[in-house]
């Protein structure tokens, strides 16, 4: 098991294969309702723009009320929770998986696979073909 720290603060646990499933880790941190639909939604459009301004608009709240809300109910800012989400998404494809980073990158929605691998980095404190390595 790899020991680094998560984006929540927990440790890193091997990742989940199903995006329905992975979105759990950071959308059964909120007891509010609207906040959990809302992560649920947002694990089947990973690969579209998730910003703080399109949750929002989604939520029916200004960007400012929004980001205090979440954060609150979740415990993680939107953008680092949508962050979590992609790299679990990200981290299911990586184990023995062959396809190129650039194509897990855009697969889980980040915007380039230099933004895949600061993800792995920040979350995981490995390179993408180091946790290839050690999951595969």
């Amino acid at each position: 098991m790899l020991t680094g720290r998560s984006a929540i603060g927990g440790a890193f646990s091997p990742p989940r294969k199903s995006a329905s499933i992975q979105h759990q880790s950071v959308a059964s941190s909120s007891t509010d309702t609207h906040f959990s639909d809302l992560l649920t939604w947002a694990a089947g459009h990973l690969k579209e723009n998730l910003s703080v301004e399109v949750l929002a608009d989604r939520s029916g709240m200004s960007v400012r009320s929004f980001t205090r809300k979440f954060r609150a109910a979740v415990g993680l800012p939107p953008a680092a929770a949508i962050e979590k989400m992609r790299f679990e998404e990200a981290s299911g494809s990586c184990p023995g998986g062959n396809l190129p980073l650039k194509r897990v990158a855009t697969i889980c929605g980040f915007r380039d696979e230099q933004t895949l691998r600061r993800a792995f980095h920040r979350i995981a404190e490995v390179s993408p073909s180091e946790f290839r390595q050690r999951f595969s």
